[in-house]
């Protein structure tokens, strides 16, 4: 109500109850509108104290079938750690993968600058990449098809999706080297890790001895091209690799001096042949 408008007698009269804004934000929960009813109320509300609004129901970005269909879409409580997509950012196909990879996304006609206020991520694709669960979905990817669940991405879904999102991040080889892990087909159709293959027709295959690698496969590297490829891990030319990178002399390694062993001990290599 405006301001004042509440003292107001009629509306004693009329029997009108006051609830209190935190009261009224928790009656939210469960209400079913669709995401431009919720965006104006993110903006009837831009202003307010933060630490009120906490429990604010966000929209999430569902299956497109189900927007086709009119079903309003999924609600969450509190923006806290919900990923705000960005104009142009995340295609439909892709928001509706995330959700099944355990990742909140609002819904993008119900995104708001007050949901980033309370605590909402915006929604950039190396942000999104580089989620936990995207990342142990990369891990996992190998044996994804092993594993049954309804609501899980296959193969194919799970590589789209992280190869969109590499694209959109404009990520260069090396960037993200845990990328490596990324299943995707090779030249026989048979899921192998990205770090493994290599890009078919670039400098590295054609210098490579036969069967010596796996090729990536010809219809995967015709549509995404080098750049997303090589950015997880596929092979399409050679390292450089500096002298400041390696170890040339292990002899001048001294082990540090602890009760154990640690991995990261560069002075361990004096215990191996080099």
């Amino acid at each position: 109500l405006p301001a004042g408008l509440e003292r107001r007698t009629e509306l004693r009269t009329l029997g009108v109850a006051r609830v209190p804004l935190t009261e009224a934000i928790d009656r939210l929960a469960g209400l079913e509108r669709d995401p431009a009813w919720w965006h104006r109320l993110y903006d009837s509300l831009a202003g307010t104290d933060p630490d009120r609004l906490s429990g604010l129901p966000v929209p999430l970005a569902g299956d497109p079938e189900d927007e086709r269909a009119g079903r309003p879409p999924r609600t969450t409580i509190g923006p806290r750690q919900i990923l705000l997509p960005l104009p142009d950012a995340l295609t439909g196909p892709v928001l509706a993968r995330l959700s099944r990879l355990g990742l909140k996304v609002a819904h993008p006609d119900a995104a708001h600058p007050l949901l980033e206020k309370l605590g909402a991520l915006p929604a950039t694709p190396r942000a999104v990449l580089t989620t936990p669960q995207v990342r142990a979905a990369v891990a996992g990817s190998l044996d994804a098809g092993e594993i049954w669940d309804e609501d899980a991405l296959d193969g194919d879904e799970l590589a789209e999706t992280v190869l969109t999102l590499v694209r959109d991040a404009e990520l260069a080889p090396g960037d993200e080297p845990w990328l490596g892990a990324l299943a995707l087909p090779d030249e026989d159709g048979e899921p192998a890790p990205a770090g493994e293959l290599v890009l078919p027709g670039s400098p590295f295959a054609q210098v490579m001895r036969e069967g010596e690698l796996a090729l990536a496969d010809q219809e995967l590297a015709d549509r995404w091209g080098e750049g997303p490829l090589t950015a997880c891990g596929v092979l399409a030319t050679f390292a450089l690799v500096r002298a400041t990178d390696v170890v040339l002399d292990p002899d001048e390694l001294e082990p540090r001096d602890s009760d154990f062993a640690e991995p990261d001990d560069a002075g361990l290599l004096d215990a191996v042949d080099v």
